[in-house]
């Protein structure tokens, strides 16, 4: 049941379109797109009544940070920056890995 790897490689392009008639292909890629372009979400009542609601984030604190930061007297936890690295750093080496 096995192949044998060479029959595996093709020599037909995946990106170029292939057949009698390459515009037909291209024309129905435009459609794709387009049909794409016309998706649509819709919010529940109970969303819609929150984002009314609810600010989306302090612009006051916002700024109060950016001016630490600025001053550098922002509070920075070194240790933990370097944990969140190592976690991160993880995930990457295991995505590449699959």
């Amino acid at each position: 049941m096995s192949e044998p790897v060479n029959s595996l490689i093709k020599t037909v392009q995946p990106d170029r379109p292939t057949g009698p008639n390459p515009k037909k292909a291209a024309d129905q890629n435009d459609k794709q797109v387009r049909d794409i372009e016309k998706d649509e979400v819709f919010l529940s009542d109970l969303a819609k009544k929150t984002l009314e609601t609810e600010n989306s984030f302090d612009a006051k604190k916002v700024e109060a940070i950016k001016q630490a930061i600025e001053d550098g007297n922002y509070p920075l936890n070194s240790r933990k920056i370097a944990e969140s690295f190592i976690a991160m750093e993880s995930l990457i080496g295991n995505a590449k890995r699959k």
